[in-house]
């Protein structure tokens, strides 16, 4: 049986990231410029794609507006087609 060592011990062990303070001055946070225009060309972009809120708002509006046409023109011939049943069955009697 070989023996283990202190260097084998996987707790002993870092991931190479020392966490200890440094002599370095801290230099503030980074610039946050090139991902300020990452934003802006991906929001252009999107809407060259997309357009923009309002034009997918106004199809949005027209697709719900034919719908609830259907809805309705489907409302009302369920309705005549009741009250043609009613009639018919009034007449029979």
């Amino acid at each position: 049986m070989s023996k283990e060592t202190t260097a084998d011990d996987p707790r002993q062990k870092t991931d190479g990231i020392p966490l200890k303070q440094t002599d370095k001055p801290w230099k503030g946070p980074p610039d946050k410029e090139p991902a300020d225009q990452d934003l802006d060309q991906a929001q252009e972009s999107r809407r060259a794609v997309h357009g923009s809120q309002k034009e997918r708002q106004k199809v949005q509006g027209r697709a719900l507006g034919e719908v609830m046409g259907k809805a309705a023109l489907i409302a009302i011939a369920i309705g005549v087609a009741s009250l043609i049943g009613l009639a018919v069955f009034v007449i029979q009697l």
